[in-house]
């Protein structure tokens, strides 16, 4: 999704801002909403992309992910669960705790986001070679060729040559 949303852009690291965009335009809004791709950003693709565990309760205020405060536990599961992003209110009594030796006090939480990467690889698959997907939207978009261009150039500088 990171790169996807990189060569729609044509920039060289992109932002949650970009995915958003770039899930917008080829992803169903309704599965895939900015502010659980905000979430998914800021949670998971943040702290893997840097070599670090995903926090097991992700605070949207210490994240500086917009909207209300909240906290919110994650489960990524191997069905190819539809949507590949859901959130939901769960009890304000629970608590992530002991026996996890990962988490030595109680830590409560209000929200639990599942993530499919079954249906998050099926969905941007989609993306790319439907009807409707990015591949097609380049064949007709000049602007996009050249952004994709820019992107790879980034990628990619050409190596200088060297005077004879």
């Amino acid at each position: 999704m990171d790169l996807l949303a990189t060569l729609y852009r044509g920039v060289k690291f992109a932002k949650v801002k970009d995915v958003q965009a770039y899930a917008a335009r080829f992803l169903d809004p309704e599965h895939y909403p900015s502010y659980e791709l905000e979430i998914l950003w800021a949670g998971f693709r943040h702290k893997i992309a840097h070599q670090a565990h995903p926090n097991y309760v992700l605070d949207t205020k210490r994240e500086n992910i917009k909207g209300r405060r909240r906290r919110i536990v994650w489960s990524v599961v191997s069905e190819d669960l539809k949507p590949a992003l859901r959130l939901v209110k769960v009890d304000e009594q629970d608590s992530l705790s002991s026996p996890n030796p990962m988490v030595p006090w109680p830590v409560p939480y209000g929200y639990r986001i599942t993530i499919s990467p079954l249906r998050l690889q099926i969905d941007l698959r989609n993306s790319i070679y439907g009807p409707q997907g990015y591949l097609k939207w380049l064949e007709g978009n000049p602007a996009g060729r050249w952004d994709f261009a820019e992107a790879m150039l980034r990628f990619f500088p050409p190596k200088p040559t060297l005077p004879p």
